[in-house]
């Protein structure tokens, strides 16, 4: 999807304002791929790693690399139409108490992608164990006509402001991926910004089925939803509201357990979705008797220890036939947009 992405961002432009384009190849090892990428598109920058970073480690890498005025996430299976950026930076510009914004994001068929959610909290914990919710309730999105001011956003498509960096900081690479970006809107809603959803802006999501839709997850990845969602809550609630989530979390690891343990044993062709589910929600369930449920297991740490041996190397033209230099379309004068980009076409086992 990385090189549709880049060919509709390639005639983006406007006459108000300049941008940077910031490629990011992390765990990715398809050098052939690489090269050809950076021969198409050399205005780029880009920066590569042969280990995983995870999603906030990459992003925070290249959040450093950049003084723009305004910085956008995006993932490399969108298509943004032109005049996308132009619009979101015009409505930021407009609204300054808006530190981060999304837009509209429409699935391949045209139907309506699900991009900002409920803020985790122990009520929508228990809807979601329950079944009898999700973060994502059809009330949410009932009326989009006018922008609004919602909980978090999805990763996909995240505009932020410099100012809002600055205050803020970086995502939080406790993380990995899973629960970062609720935990980032609610720091920066807790700074005095707002959080953003515009739906006069749209653009495509390819694979708008994001892992935490899939139906076959791995245990690392399951595992891992669990594990923030306690992160999440001690870090911003404290320890009443993260001993309250202990029974909530349980319960619903319980009810999918009955689910997939009942799938394995009584329906063959759902093994291999329901197998990982019911090793990992035996010790999902578990984890509200640890004393600490927010620490990672051997295999999580290991990943997240492997983001900080070395920073992404920045690979010069020599190399793989990269391209690594920035060049600005504007005028370096004008307010400047920054593109920030996150290939991930291998499969990421979180």
């Amino acid at each position: 999807y990385l090189a549709d992405c880049l060919r509709s961002l390639k005639d983006e432009d406007a006459a108000d304002f300049s941008w940077r384009l910031h490629l990011a190849f992390n765990g990715f090892e398809d050098t052939g791929f690489v090269a050809r990428i950076a021969a198409e598109f050399p205005d780029a920058r880009s920066f590569y790693r042969r280990s995983k970073l995870g999603y906030t480690g990459t992003y925070n890498r290249l959040l450093a690399q950049t003084d723009a005025c305004y910085v956008l996430l995006l993932d490399d299976d969108t298509l943004v139409p032109k005049g996308t950026l132009p619009a979101m930076v015009a409505f930021m510009d407009a609204h300054p108490e808006v530190g981060i914004a999304g837009c509209r994001t429409l699935n391949p068929d045209g139907s309506l992608q699900r991009t900002f959610g409920r803020m985790l909290t122990l009520h929508a914990e228990l809807l979601h164990a329950m079944h009898l919710s999700t973060y994502w309730p059809d009330h949410f999105y009932r009326d989009l006509e006018r922008w609004r001011e919602v909980d978090w956003l999805n990763g996909s498509f995240m505009l932020v402001r410099r100012e809002t960096l600055e205050a803020v900081g970086g995502l939080d690479e406790y993380y990995y991926t899973f629960c970062c970006e609720p935990d980032w809107c609610l720091r920066i809603a807790r700074a005095g910004w707002k959080v953003a959803f515009v739906p006069d802006v749209a653009i495509t999501h390819v694979g708008g089925d994001h892992i935490i839709n899939m139906q076959v997850k791995s245990f690392d990845a399951l595992m891992r939803a669990h594990i923030n969602h306690y992160y999440f809550f001690r870090k911003h609630y404290g320890l009443l509201a993260q001993i309250l989530l202990r029974p909530i979390l349980s319960t619903g690891a319980v009810l999918r357990l009955l689910k997939f343990l009942s799938l394995l044993l009584f329906a063959p062709a759902r093994r291999a979705e329901a197998a990982p589910k019911v090793r990992a929600y035996i010790r999902i369930a578990l984890l509200g008797l640890m004393p600490r449920p927010w620490r990672l297991t051997t295999e999580l740490a290991r990943q997240n220890a492997a983001r900080k041996k070395n920073m992404p190397a920045e690979i010069s033209p020599k190399t793989l036939g990269w391209c690594s230099h920035l060049r600005a379309i504007k005028p370096p004068a004008m307010p400047t947009t920054s593109m920030i980009k996150i290939c991930s076409r291998s499969k990421f086992r979180v």
